[in-house]
């Protein structure tokens, strides 16, 4: 087409398209070539909207990009960083509730410095409350830097002051985010600096255990450990060493409980008969139910320390959920209570070892309700 053809041709497609029809198109100032076919085409199609916005869009001249411009950011990642400062400008506020509104309802949160993260929005919730009601009030998260240009995750560098900005000590850390569409927070790790400066030490105990970890292989694993039972074993391990040398042992001071002699065994039988006092106060108003002997105070005294402490013991045998595995807690307990608290021990033990395997066909949820 020659410019005059062009200009006509632009004429007419733009009476063609309505929506169109507003726009002032500029002439190409190269030529271009097209047999009388497709004019004819273009003319037999030129009242469909759609063919006439897709020839003018490509009679339209392309502008090209300035030199150096910067290319433009995404608006999902402008949202993924706000949303990230307002929940720290939240948290320094002590806005419960706006950090709740920016959590998903399936956020995961992991604080390093915990074992295990925090799922879901109100366990998360419940730890910021925590938090902001264990921490001064005046202890604020600084930004030193967060990033941009992501659509959906943010990382974050931050120190803490307390006061009129005084740094605290040991409290630089970086944080990474990610967002979804609605502007929540999905997933959420803090890694926090160490107190403890090893140095040099540091990579000659990574050298050091690299051996051990790659000969164990995905059972290197921190998370197996739950299910080995380690605590359990150093429990039963105390356990033994105390019957052998407390109870059994002549090293230790006192006679071992098989040299026992009948007066001791008398002196612990007239304290179970004062227990707590009561055949005491009973004697002295005149009531005789049983013979009341006193002994020495300090012993009557800490014979009764320890009942009382068994005692106390109940309550927490009784709700503790790590407990409930070991089954036979009013008989554990009595045995506390009234023989000795050397019973205390093996219970520990079995209160101490892992989690029973879910019986088969059980589903994860109830398994990780039971274990909880």
């Amino acid at each position: 087409f020659t410019t005059a053809e062009m200009q006509i041709l632009h004429r007419h497609s733009a009476l063609s398209c309505g929506k169109f029809g507003a726009r002032r198109y500029a002439a190409p100032k190269h030529k271009l070539v097209a047999t009388t076919s497709e004019l004819l085409v273009i003319n037999t199609h030129r009242s469909s909207n759609v063919a006439c916005g897709a020839w003018l869009k490509f009679l339209e001249p392309k502008s090209q990009p300035q030199q150096g411009a910067a290319p433009a950011r995404s608006s999902r990642s402008a949202e993924a960083k706000d949303v990230i400062i307002k929940f720290y400008e939240a948290y320094n506020s002590g806005d419960i509730d706006t950090i709740a509104s920016l959590m998903d309802d399936d956020v995961e949160y992991h604080d390093m410095i915990y074992e295990e993260p925090f799922r879901g929005r109100e366990e998360v919730v419940a730890f910021m409350r925590k938090v902001r009601d264990t921490v001064p009030s005046d202890l604020k998260f600084v930004v030193d830097d967060i990033t941009a240009g992501d659509p959906s995750k943010v990382g974050v560098m931050w120190h803490v002051e307390i006061g009129d900005g005084t740094v605290f000590p040991f409290s630089r850390g970086c944080s990474f985010y990610t967002v979804n569409a609605q502007g929540r927070i999905v997933q959420a790790r803090d890694l926090v600096e160490s107190a403890a400066k090893p140095g040099a030490g540091a990579l000659k105990g990574l050298a050091a255990v690299a051996p051990l970890i790659r000969r164990l292989g995905p059972d290197a694993d921190p998370a197996n450990l739950k299910k080995l039972p380690i605590a359990a074993a150093g429990v039963w391990a105390f356990y033994a060493a105390y019957t052998v040398y407390i109870m059994l042992g002549t090293d230790a001071p006192g006679l071992p409980v098989w040299q026992t002699t009948p007066e001791v065994l008398e002196e612990v039988l007239h304290e179970s008969l004062n227990f707590f006092y009561v055949n005491i106060g009973l004697d002295a108003l005149g009531v005789k139910l049983v013979p009341c002997v006193a002994e020495h105070p300090v012993s009557e005294g800490i014979f009764n320390f320890v009942s009382a402490w068994g005692m106390m013991f109940l309550p927490v045998m009784l709700t503790d959920k790590k407990s409930q595995k070991v089954g036979n807690i009013w008989a554990w307990w009595a045995g506390v209570m009234f023989l000795t608290n050397v019973f205390f021990i093996p219970f520990l033990a079995l209160r101490a070892a892992p989690e029973p395997a879910p019986e088969p066909g059980s589903s994860s949820k109830a398994s990780t309700t039971t274990t909880t």
